[in-house]
């Protein structure tokens, strides 16, 4: 005890203070998770979403300053300007998928997700067509890439809570690891394709980019699901509730008490 706390003080301080123990925490399945057909549906959009949004974060500025010649003061402006528009929408869509109750839950995630996945393959196809000196078209599909990305809030990020429960953290964990490899991987890949900046180097790579993202949505469709996965379902299980009293009687001793719940 602290010097200059009383035993008036500590006892109401700590007077029924209740800690968990719970030592029933529920194991993790990986092996039933990693053979969910949803699992692993999921675990493959986040590849295909990554890789197209990290495409327009990282290589956009240098496609703008390579190929369609803008300074690196314009570029700098012409980055930043989307992501004001993906934060608006991030903060209006939340509300308004919970809201939208005309269709079912699987339905609406599929929807956001649609439009999160082809806005951004559908604008990586029109960069790859456009001619080079269309630089205002060219920002303009850029601003609508990376605001309509943010729809995947709503898409398999929230069928991610719905239908994995306790252990949706687990699979974010994984999304982590995925996101990490990505960014190791695409510069890598860039530089293999496009290492030159030629227009014709990019348009392959734009090309590439939009057949995974298109491969990555077709297969993620038909495995996604909103509802609680059999392995997700917890057991009610019994937990240890320590309950600590402190007795000024005792000469300032703590009473450990434990009860099950």
């Amino acid at each position: 005890m602290h010097q200059h706390v009383s035993p008036r003080e500590l006892y109401k301080i700590e007077s029924c203070k209740s800690i968990m123990e719970d030592k029933m925490k529920p194991e993790i399945p990986y092996y039933k998770m990693i053979t969910d057909i949803s699992v692993i549906g999921t675990l493959v959009m986040a590849i295909g979403d990554f890789i197209c949004f990290n495409i327009f974060m990282l290589f956009a500025p240098v496609y703008l300053n390579k190929v369609l010649g803008l300074d690196v003061k314009q570029t700098g402006i012409s980055s930043a300007i989307p992501y004001i528009g993906s934060l608006i929408v991030k903060i209006l869509i939340g509300p308004f998928s919970d809201k939208l109750t005309s269709i079912s839950t699987l339905n609406s995630v599929r929807i956001f997700m649609c439009i999160s996945q082809l806005s951004m393959t559908i604008c990586l196809i029109f960069l790859a067509l456009i001619p080079t000196d269309w630089i205002f078209t060219a920002q303009l599909i850029y601003l609508i890439a990376i605001i309509g990305s943010a729809f995947n809030a709503c898409g398999y990020y929230k069928a991610v809570n719905l239908s994995y429960g306790y252990f949706s953290s687990t699979i974010m964990s994984w999304f982590a690891i995925i996101y990490a490899i990505v960014i190791l991987i695409l510069p890598l890949g860039k530089t293999y394709i496009a290492g030159e900046d030629s227009p014709d180097q990019w348009r392959l790579f734009f090309y590439l980019a939009a057949g995974i993202a298109l491969v990555t949505l077709i297969f993620w469709f038909y495995t996604a699901d909103v509802k609680l996965r059999p392995w997700a379902v917890l057991q009610k299980k019994a937990s240890i509730v320590s309950v600590i009293t402190y007795d000024t009687k005792d000469g300032g001793l703590f009473n450990l008490k434990n009860r099950y719940n």
